[in-house]
C-alpha cells in the first residue's frame, strides 16, 4: 500500500523530520488527544506515519481518534484499514 491514509483529509503535508523521529509526533499525538483536540491528534498521526512510523499502529490509532469524535463510518473504515497492515506475527 502506498498511501498513507485512504482518507486524503488525514494526510498531512510533508514535515521536517526531528531527530526524535517518528516517535515525536505520536507523543504529541497523545497530547493532543489529553486537550480535546482530536483534529491536532490526528495530524500528528498522519505525521507519524508519514515520518516512517508503523501503519498498522497509525491506522488504529486514526481510528480510535475519530470514534472519539463521533465520526464511527470513518472510524470503521480505519479499523478495516488497519486489518490490511496487521503485522505477520499478529495473523
Amino acid at each position: 500500500m502506498t498511501d498513507i491514509f485512504p482518507d486524503p483529509e488525514v494526510v498531512p503535508q510533508p514535515v521536517a523530520l526531528p531527530e526524535e523521529g517518528a516517535n515525536v509526533f505520536w507523543s504529541a499525538s497523545l497530547e493532543a488527544e489529553e486537550r480535546g483536540d482530536y483534529d491536532a491528534a490526528l495530524e500528528r498521526v498522519g505525521a507519524y506515519q508519514a515520518a516512517g512510523g508503523d501503519g498498522f499502529l497509525a491506522r488504529l490509532r486514526t481510528a480510535w481518534l475519530y470514534s472519539l469524535k463521533g465520526e464511527f463510518v470513518k472510524a470503521e473504515a480505519f479499523c478495516r484499514a488497519a486489518e490490511e497492515w496487521i503485522p505477520d506475527r499478529a495473523r
